[in-house]
């Protein structure tokens, strides 16, 4: 509340000022800031799997706004996004490869008037790495797979293939023609499950 006083010089009874006091009210709206999406890395997924992608959304306004999610543009077919967490989910299976998807994903707030952020990133979706053989010498097995080149590929190992916790077992390889191999350490006499991940 702000109060104005006018007073004059005038003459008064006991020689008092004459003044008028006005008062009102001043409220002062908040102003709302757009949210910011957290930069997004572009992805390379094996076909077949799953994509999942987590997005980030920033809100500074107190208190905050709700902030919703979606897709822009040219959505490719089965991709989702959870328009309340964010997360975006992708299966893979039949789309051709090797290709490109480009992705933007728009968060959006409920603020007055309402506004968003958007980020652009790629998918690139490359063909499952394929063990074509298994050869065993002594203890040790070496393993072969089909691969592309310029792309890496690592060895995963498990002492149980259903609900086992899979472990590097080789470090990044990168494939310079169709195939690659690698012979990973032989294991104390327990079983090992082994398998092959796309990883950049």
């Amino acid at each position: 509340t702000i109060a104005v006083v006018v007073r004059d010089n005038g003459g008064a009874a006991h020689w008092a000022l004459d003044s008028v006091t006005n008062r009102f009210v001043v409220t002062i709206l908040p102003v709302n800031d757009p949210p910011s999406l957290v930069s997004i890395p572009d992805q390379l997924v094996a076909a077949g799997s799953t994509l999942v992608v987590t997005n980030l959304a920033l809100d500074v306004d107190i208190p905050a706004n709700v902030l919703s999610y979606q897709l822009a543009g040219a959505v490719p077919a089965g991709m989702v996004i959870d328009a309340a967490t964010g997360v975006l989910t992708w299966p893979t299976e039949g789309v051709p490869v090797p290709s490109s998807q480009t992705v933007t994903v728009v968060v959006r707030d409920n603020g007055i008037p309402p506004l968003q952020d958007s980020k652009s990133f790629t998918v690139q979706v490359m063909p499952a790495p394929v063990i074509v053989s298994a050869e065993r010498s002594g203890d040790s097995i070496l393993l072969r797979w089909t691969a592309v080149s310029g792309h890496a590929y690592r060895v995963l190992a498990s002492d149980r293939i259903m609900g086992g916790i899979w472990v590097d077992a080789s470090p990044d390889l990168v494939a310079s023609g169709g195939t690659l191999e690698f012979r990973p350490a032989a294991s104390s006499g327990a079983a090992m499950f082994l398998r092959v991940a796309l990883v950049r």
